[in-house]
């Protein structure tokens, strides 16, 4: 879906369209819930960086952020956001721009 708001906000004529465009696929990637694997690689090493220190918010346990829950969440963030952009997406873009030789 951040790789559909991109291209479909890239594609756009105008400034609202490009807003948009970039807004809904976003927000509803928000609303589902789903982990980008390059948000995860800022906020979990920062998390992990922060709670070794003993700052840790309100309602987390420390114990949970780890390393190797990191590497667990990277293994199945990233091939899901490859097969999402790469697959979904680039398909897309390809049934509805291929166009056939004669």
């Amino acid at each position: 879906l951040v790789c559909l708001g991109v291209l479909m906000s890239m594609s756009a004529k105008d400034t609202a369209g490009r807003i948009l465009g970039a807004f809904l696929p976003v927000c509803y990637f928000v609303l589902c819930g789903f982990e980008h694997c390059v948000a995860n690689m800022f906020f979990l090493p920062m998390g992990i960086l922060l709670s070794s220190v003993g700052i840790v918010p309100a309602g987390i346990d420390p114990s949970i952020l780890t390393w190797s829950g990191a590497l667990w969440n990277w293994s199945a963030t990233v091939p899901g956001n490859i097969v999402g952009g790469a697959l979904f997406v680039g398909m897309a873009y390809w049934v509805a721009y291929h166009k056939k030789s004669k």
